[in-house]
């Protein structure tokens, strides 16, 4: 006897038959279709089903979607032993996959993005966990299977196993669950596995699909005889929640499977981020006093005595001024020692924290970081008993241990200015910054225990289903003095353009649009290469107290060089006086021969800059050393293109020269660093001697 091995589409005892099972595509919803023969004569087929379908020829749906309120409950029997198989996918990170509940129970759920498995059979509190980012909107293959010795967890391609308590004993009962329940609301013999489960656990909602339990299919097109279903629909119809982004103002969107929620960004709130709790402005026209006084209620300042947390918007541009006071009211007799409080300022552009506690002050200063720019500027201060910490836009800039603890007294606080004027609170202070008001912005202001969030709003935002925390206290102010929303002084109204320029206000600032020829703040300066011409060829170029004019020049062999001796102007053209600043030398030069570029000579003494092909030498002889040569060259063929050369000379005596470019890296190695007699060197270009360009004079060194 014998057997054939045919290919694919060919049967029988001799591949002789054309297999025909397929022909008419009897798998649907894109299964695959494999055939066969039986008895030489009968053509056959199976399907090969794709994910989310089953049955003989894939016409049965297994995928099916979950809402908070759904369940399915699944009877099962098997004398020992259990497993269950799914696909599950969402985009929340925790819910209830799967409890099963027999002698013994386990719970199966999804906790921050992992699969996390409690059973009595386990000793681990904590559970079992596998897997992470499993709630990214993509199917995830889950298995569970449980015998008499172990328990198996995987999550796609990754498994853990783990043993089972052993004073369960080898009873099959105990690793058989004849009732599974899927999804949605867990029944109450779930609820002490729950204890267990760290963070919060909710509802799954989400869509499953190729439920096996036990062997069995779980469908969502019928309730089976062994299947009990609750607001189950077949299918996975959904939307990304998150995509176009529907929070406004920069708002991070989360997709809740079926709805969204938006993280937003502060001063903005509300479902999606369109609200902005609005901006007060301080000391408008220099304002002399404008401060808000909160009389802060009896259960906030109970619930921050020991910790605070008090952060607000604030923009400026002045250097100094109270942002905020909060404690013990100065109008207030209290007992010496008893006065706490915790207050900002700002000293010299920077944050200026001050604070009391047990009659002990404590100041810290958040240097280097400038809040008087213009820009908006978030400030938290946080204490939590000891502890103080400073932040400005989200980064922790200070943090540091309080050398005495105390209650915060926190009766009143002020914000835009310094509370009225009492000994026990400014005596021990000689910064002017803590009387001064504050002038600019103030947003946002929020004031938490860490656990209870309060807000100051100076103009409320009666929003219809708008939902804000509850108020820190009750608010007052004079509307005259403090406006509502970002207002600017009117800085041109002093006309400080000059030259006719157009003044234009920014936020407490101006800008000048210049005429023609001048520039500056207050185009108070001249451009004179605006204003004048150089010679036709030349290019103009600006100066602080004038302009050049910058042109080529080219040289034979044969012509004499060009010698120049700087001077003070006017007609006479008299030699300068006064000692130049020569510490830098830029040439610019083509050439295919080659020669001295720079040469200056007084006696013995010279310095010269020459080239020949690709190669630069810088020579000198000053005071008493020996003759000196320093070469770097070009690298590249360039067919006689234009190369600038920089020189600098140090006062520490130190010359360095290159390629220009290398003096504006950030770390810049040039090819020549070498030691120069400094005090010699700027002798020779003090303006007077001659510096000759395009070669040297007839007697020379």
């Amino acid at each position: 006897n014998y057997n054939c091995d045919c290919d694919e589409l060919w049967g029988g005892k001799n591949c002789s038959v054309r297999l025909t099972g397929c022909v008419n595509e009897p798998c649907l919803n894109g299964g695959g279709c494999i055939p066969y023969l039986e008895n030489e004569t009968q053509h056959k087929f199976n399907c090969s089903c794709k994910q989310g379908f089953q049955g003989m020829t894939c016409d049965t749906v297994t995928t099916m979607s979950l809402a908070a309120n759904s369940l399915l409950i699944v009877n099962t029997s098997r004398d020992e032993g259990y497993d269950i198989q799914l696909r599950f996918k969402t985009t929340l990170p925790n819910g209830i996959l799967a409890f099963g509940n027999g002698a013994t129970s386990y719970i199966l759920v999804l906790n921050n993005g992992r699969l996390n498995l409690h059973s009595a059979l386990l000793n681990r509190w904590e559970g079992v966990f596998i897997g992470s980012g499993l709630n990214e909107s993509k199917w995830q293959k889950v298995f569970v299977a449980i015998n008499s010795s172990h328990l198996v967890l995987s999550a796609n391609e990754e498994q853990t196993i783990y043993p089972i308590n052993s004073y369960e004993g080898t009873n099959g009962s105990n690793t058989s669950f004849p009732i599974t329940y899927l999804g949605g609301t867990t029944p109450t013999l779930a609820q002490p596995y729950l204890k267990h489960i760290a963070g919060a656990v909710s509802s799954f909602v989400g869509c499953m699909e190729d439920v096996v339990i036990n062997g069995q299919w779980v469908l969502p097109g019928r309730e089976q005889e062994f299947t009990t279903l609750h607001n189950i629909d077949t299918g996975c119809p959904r939307t990304p929640q998150c995509e176009p982004n529907p929070c406004n103002s920069n708002g991070h969107c989360t997709d809740l499977w079926h709805t969204f929620s938006c993280s937003c960004q502060r001063p903005h709130l509300g479902h999606t981020c369109k609200y902005n709790i609005t901006a007060a402005t301080f000391g408008h026209e220099n304002t002399t006093r404008s401060a808000v006084k909160v009389v802060v209620s009896d259960t906030a300042r109970r619930a921050i005595r020991s910790v605070l947390d008090i952060s607000m918007f604030i923009r400026t541009r002045q250097a100094a001024g109270t942002v905020f006071y909060l404690g013990s009211d100065p109008n207030m007799n209290s007992t010496p020692g008893d006065d706490s409080y915790v207050a900002a300022y700002l000293s010299k552009g920077e944050l200026l924290v001050r604070m009391i506690f047990n009659d002990t002050p404590e100041g810290y200063t958040v240097g280097g970081n400038k809040l008087d720019n213009g820009y908006l500027h978030l400030i938290e201060v946080i204490r939590n008993a000891t502890l103080v910490q400073v932040k400005l836009n989200g980064t922790e800039y200070f943090r540091k241990t309080l050398s005495s603890s105390g209650q915060l007294n926190a009766q009143v606080l002020y914000l835009g200015g310094p509370p009225p004027y009492a000994d026990s609170i400014y005596s021990l202070y000689k910064d002017e910054s803590e009387k001064t008001p504050f002038k600019g912005v103030i947003q946002d202001v929020r004031v938490s225990s860490g656990s209870h969030a309060m807000i100051v709003e100076l103009y409320p935002l009666n929003e219809e289903g708008l939902v804000l925390p509850p108020p820190f206290g009750e608010v007052t102010f004079d509307r005259t003095s403090i406006l509502e929303g970002v207002v600017t002084d009117d800085l041109c109204r002093t006309q400080p353009c000059k030259h006719d320029a157009i003044c234009a206000n920014t936020w407490n600032d101006f800008v000048c649009t210049c005429p023609r020829g001048y520039k500056g703040k207050l185009c108070q300066e001249i451009q004179f290469c605006e204003l004048q011409k150089c010679p036709s060829n030349a290019t103009c170029q600006n100066l602080d107290t004038g302009y050049e004019c910058i042109s080529n020049m080219t040289f034979h062999d044969d012509n004499e060089p060009l010698k120049f001796v700087f001077n003070a102007g006017g007609d006479h053209m008299q030699p300068y006086t006064k000692d130049t600043n020569m510490d830098t030398i830029e040439i610019s030069y083509r050439t295919k021969f080659g020669g001295t570029l720079l040469y200056v000579q007084e006696s013995d003494m010279y310095f010269e800059i020459s080239t020949i092909n690709k190669l630069v030498t810088i020579s000198w002889k000053l005071t008493l050393d020996l003759p000196q040569n320093n070469r770097f060259e070009y690298d590249e063929d360039d067919n006689y293109g234009w190369h600038t050369i920089f020189i600098k000379v140090s006062n520490n005596g130190k010359l360095e020269a290159g390629w220009k470019g290398w003096e504006t890296m950030l770390d810049p190695q040039p090819p020549i660093s070498v030691d120069i007699d400094y005090l010699a060197y700027k002798h020779l270009f003090s303006g007077k001697h001659y510096i000759y360009l395009g070669g040297m004079p007839a007697i020379s060194h």
